[in-house]
């Protein structure tokens, strides 16, 4: 008979808990961490995604207590939460920023606590980061230069592109900055970048640089800062008759003309299998690849959905 087992999941900020139950046999338990902002919905569905993942253990009980940080503060005192107590099995961390510091301070107060990234760095960054710590992580590759090919199937007279970026809630995109440029380069379109400096200020910069740069695509990454604020930048870009490009493909909902990815939850789900091999099968983190899931990826124009392979 197949084993079942218990999943409880803890929100810890604000202070709420939601309990799901289910047969379980007397399994092992295993607490597992997994640090999050609250800022983004979409951050939601990948933790959505976790939960389905972890229904598939048969070996275990697991218990998933989330730690959601409104502020670097408050993120850094979940992270002491989550590694000093030595309470948890595992942890995972959605995104990059997290990722490090989570990563960091472990690394830093002697703990071997096993991580799992989700929305990690590149793949190629996988031995710099698991020579140092116990860690895996789940990305997707953007291939800039091939999402830039299917964008000019569709606006096949496009010269210019910016890019608004945080660049300081999100320093793990420099790479990725760098990147696009070169693509740009390479299709011979101009690239800029403008700062985005918080929801607040949104008006200010962003809306004079469009006005004044008048590209013919507003870009962004999966910054979780911007995605936060979709609607009013998809607003402001319409108001310039600009079209805009998102990283993320609830972007559309928010009124992006495109966006390019794949659903969040499947973050989640390829994140919580992988846990489970390190829970349920005793594999080191450092033995497991980081996932690459931009086979997954397609670009959606409002309402139409095309899917792009990318290989």
């Amino acid at each position: 008979m197949k084993n079942m087992y218990l999943l409880l999941v803890l929100v810890c900020s604000p202070l709420l808990a939601c309990e799901q139950e289910l047969p379980a046999d007397d399994l092992p338990q295993k607490r597992i961490a997994l640090l999050m902002s609250p800022q983004n919905p979409t951050l939601k569905k990948i933790k959505d995604g976790v939960q389905e993942g972890l229904k598939k253990a048969i070996g275990i009980k697991a218990w998933l207590h989330v730690f959601e940080a409104d502020s670097i503060q408050e993120r850094e005192d979940w992270i002491k939460s989550i590694i000093e107590p030595g309470e948890f099995h595992a942890a995972f961390a959605i995104g990059q920023v997290s990722m490090n510091a989570l990563g960091d301070y472990a690394l830093n107060n002697g703990s071997k606590l096993p991580i799992v990234g989700i929305g990690g760095p590149s793949r190629s960054l996988a031995q710099r980061y698991q020579e140092r710590y116990p860690i895996t992580w789940v990305t997707e590759e953007r291939q800039y230069g091939k999402q830039l090919d299917k964008l000019l199937e569709k606006e096949p007279n496009i010269k210019s592109i910016l890019l608004v970026h945080d660049c300081e809630g999100s320093p793990g995109n420099t790479s990725a900055v760098q990147d696009l440029r070169k693509a740009c380069t390479e299709k011979f379109l101009d690239f800029e970048v403008v700062k985005f400096e918080g929801a607040n200020k949104l008006g200010g910069r962003v809306t004079t640089r469009i006005k004044e740069a008048k590209p013919d695509i507003v870009m962004t990454f999966k910054d979780t800062a911007i995605m936060a604020v979709m609607k009013k930048l998809a607003y402001l870009c319409s108001q310039e008759k600009v079209k805009l490009y998102a990283a993320n493909l609830t972007a559309v909902e928010d009124g992006a003309d495109y966006a390019f990815g794949f659903p969040e939850e499947e973050f989640g789900k390829a994140a919580g299998s992988i846990m489970l091999d390190i829970l349920e099968h005793g594999i080191a983190p450092c033995q497991i690849k980081p996932k690459d899931l931009s086979v997954l990826s397609k670009l959606v124009i409002k309402q139409k959905t095309e899917q792009t392979v990318q290989k």
